[in-house]
């Protein structure tokens, strides 16, 4: 459950992305364009309302799992505000260069 939970609340992520990018600017503008841009976002939001209505519904397992699903992400955002972007020179990801620099160095 928590699994799909997860696809349900990146879904919700992308849509506000795809509006937020495009409102903002930021996307929509050179090479990439989201196929459908209006259409696309609104019927992933409408999925992601419906997903959320009916495990509202189901009061035994849905309502826990709703719960459960935002808990980690709630907990997620505080590590990350709170210890993460307090570590000296902040954070930032890594991707795979930086990872195959650190195998070949042994670390």
């Amino acid at each position: 459950m928590l699994l799909s939970g997860n696809y349900m609340i990146l879904t919700g992520f992308y849509v506000w992305g795809m509006f937020a990018g495009r409102n903002s600017g930021r996307t929509g503008q050179r090479s990439y364009r989201a196929p459908f841009y209006p259409i696309l976002p609104i019927v992933g939001g409408l999925v992601v309302v419906g997903e959320i209505v009916v495990l509202w519904l189901d009061a035994e397992m849905g309502r826990k799992f709703l719960f459960v699903c935002a808990g980690v992400y709630v907990l997620a955002f505080l590590y990350y505000r709170f210890v993460l972007m307090r570590r000296a020179g902040g954070w930032r990801l890594t991707g795979p260069a930086d990872i195959d620099n650190a195998a070949r160095r042994g670390g």
